[in-house]
């Protein structure tokens, strides 16, 4: 949908003026590239029959006789608790659209949105959760037909009340900010932090756009509004992308601040999950599904200082090292873990909270950013901050030995682990 109205330019199939006196606006990085990460930090436009994207789109897709590739990010009307993400391809095109819904409003927050493009995968990420995954034959598609690569868009337009919703020019003007743009290449095995992809470029916005960036002058999907240049917008380094009316053009406000600008970290979404890969969305049909949990219980607070005496124990099941039990009542929402050190004496440790493993006793759960908000001397060393991965937390202070808390779940899939000490 984010770019059909290319298909009217090309063939001079444009008749009269849009329907509304509105000017929207596009941003276009004016390079093909296969494979890699594109990557931003946008916070989309509010309002109904209003459409606010980030997009691949390969060029000349509208020619005739061309297959078409695209894939949207799409804020669709007034549907700011996600997005539609959508795959066209085919000749002609088709849209295979999964709305994705998140636990954050993307219309009054910055988040980061990315696709990630190899050989073996095609993938939208919010917040840097995986949210979908093409299938093995939505994939070919781009594989067969994309060779020349895509190019990454940014635009701003009316929709109508089959694709939007209801729009009303009362509602402007409306803005799309983009806090920065990157792209990494793939390069597997040999990425930035050990990842498989070397960032090539970042765009923050804090200069003059350069030749490498195009500026949208054309009529938007649906002929409802054009695109105007002076609708893109540089300021403090943010690019404001403006739907306008036809005489009021332009941007001259304050962009929203980014807090990750500040060094406040990125709350991201909140444990969110991957459609069912068996659903008829999932394997390239139409519709909708909601693959996002509901909000997980924000964790404890830090652990108490080492100074706070000991509660006595309470009366247990006997716990051995290497069980695994499925954690009830957490604060921390963790589905099982193993067990494979414990306490003895629950030295220098407050009394076990409501957290308890099946068979096994009370447990107390540490929750690692707090942990280590404490200091290197008396707190702990964390590992990285990966699903699965094992931590290390050395109690120097309290004279403990390191132990480690191995982390399983199915479901968990941002932030550290939880640590689970029993004891005993």
């Amino acid at each position: 949908m984010a770019i059909l109205s290319a298909l009217s330019v090309a063939t001079g199939l444009l008749v009269g003026a849009p329907a509304f006196a509105v000017s929207g606006a596009e941003l276009v990085r004016s390079e093909s590239l296969r494979y890699g990460r594109f990557e931003a930090r946008v916070q989309f436009a509010p309002g109904d029959g209003i459409i606010s994207s980030m997009f691949l789109w390969k060029p000349n897709s509208e020619q005739a006789g061309v297959f078409w590739n695209e894939i949207d990010i799409e804020k669709v009307g007034t549907q700011c608790m996600g997005y539609a993400s959508n795959a066209l391809y085919g000749l002609p095109e088709s849209n295979h659209t999964l709305d994705i819904r998140s636990d954050a409003d993307g219309c009054a927050s910055y988040h980061t949105h990315a696709f990630e493009w190899t050989p073996d995968a095609l993938i939208w990420l919010l917040d840097g959760t995986e949210v979908r995954r093409l299938t093995d034959t939505e994939l070919q598609a781009y594989e067969a037909n994309a060779l020349p690569g895509m190019e990454l868009h940014f635009n701003l337009w009316v929709g109508n009340a089959d694709f939007g919703g209801n729009f009303s020019a009362a509602s402007l003007p409306v803005h799309q900010y983009i806090n920065w743009v990157s792209y990494s290449a793939y390069t597997p095995g040999a990425g930035d932090g050990g990842s498989d992809f070397t960032e090539q470029w970042r765009e923050d916005f804090d200069a003059p756009l350069d030749n490498s960036w195009l500026l949208g002058t054309w009529a938007s999907p649906l002929n409802l509004s054009v695109h105007s240049a002076n609708n893109v917008t540089i300021v403090d380094g943010k690019a404001v992308l403006s739907l306008t009316d036809d005489a009021a053009t332009g941007f001259s406000g304050t962009p929203p601040v980014d807090p990750t600008d500040l060094g406040v970290p990125d709350p991201g979404v909140t444990d969110p999950e991957a459609p069912d890969p068996t659903s008829p969305q999932a394997t390239g049909g139409m519709g909708s599904v909601d693959p996002m949990d509901p909000p997980a219980t924000v964790p404890p607070a830090a652990v108490p200082p080492a100074a706070v005496p000991p509660a006595t124990t309470p009366a247990t099941v006997p716990a051995t090292e290497g069980t695994t039990g499925a954690l009830k009542n957490s604060p921390t929402a963790v589905d099982t873990v193993t067990v494979v050190a414990m306490n003895p004496g629950n030295v220098g440790l407050p009394a076990a909270g409501p957290s308890a493993l099946p068979g096994i006793g009370p447990a107390l759960v540490l929750p690692p950013r707090a942990a280590a908000s404490s200091g290197s001397s008396g707190g702990c060393s964390l590992g990285p901050e990966s699903r699965g991965s094992n931590l290390q937390l050395g109690w120097m202070a309290l004279g403990i030995a390191t132990f480690t808390a191995a982390f399983r779940s199915g479901r968990r899939r941002q932030g550290n682990p939880d640590v689970i000490l029993m004891n005993r």
